[in-house]
């Protein structure tokens, strides 16, 4: 029940006053944002959440690069060797791809993008994944391609060139949903 109430308050549907109870918000008072659910199989739900993907990424890189701290670059370096590391021992390295793009999000110093990249990595950065995993199957040539991206994101950021990071890393979710519709019409 706990959990049931929880997962209602999050979504904005019910809110808890202290000592009073649990109480239905009123219908239009709902602060929670949500995405409607896409699948593998729904082309157009998928091309909206790519098109959802990009823009927040490369706006998410351009401040990154305006606003990095040293501190920050070596957070972003770490999780780009350990995507090495894990490409060069067969692992798929979804943990190590996660903390690049997290790294990237708090290096740009904004709580919003922050907020939104937690709820983007629970309901659509699965999609993504998906698409990492399945060119770690069926397409090991373009492992490397991948890891280049991310190498170009990286050294925009270094860099602190902004228009470049943000193109890098608009490139980057282009391909990555080229190589998922890749798997789509192979599979």
């Amino acid at each position: 029940m706990r959990e049931a109430v929880s997962q209602l308050k999050s979504e904005g549907i019910v809110y808890a006053q202290q000592g009073r109870g649990v109480f239905v918000n009123e219908r239009g008072t709902r602060q929670t944002f949500r995405l409607r659910s896409a699948s593998l199989d729904d082309a157009e739900g998928l091309e909206h959440v790519i098109e959802l993907l990009v823009t927040f990424e490369s706006a998410a890189a351009r401040l990154a690069a305006m606003r990095r701290t040293p501190e920050d670059l070596k957070r972003i370096r770490r999780a780009l060797v350990g995507m090495e590391y894990a490409i060069l021992h067969d692992e798929l390295g979804e943990k190590e791809d996660f903390a690049f793009h997290q790294a990237i999000v708090e290096a740009g110093r904004n709580p919003h993008f922050k907020a939104l990249n937690g709820y983007l990595e629970q309901h659509v950065r699965r999609l993504i994944r998906r698409a990492r995993s399945n060119t770690a199957a069926n397409y090991a040539d373009l492992i490397q391609a991948v890891q280049d991206e991310h190498k170009a994101i990286f050294a925009a950021i270094e860099a602190g060139d902004a228009l470049a990071a943000g193109n890098a890393a608009e490139t980057h979710l282009r391909n990555a949903a080229k190589r998922l519709n890749m798997y789509l019409q192979c599979c």
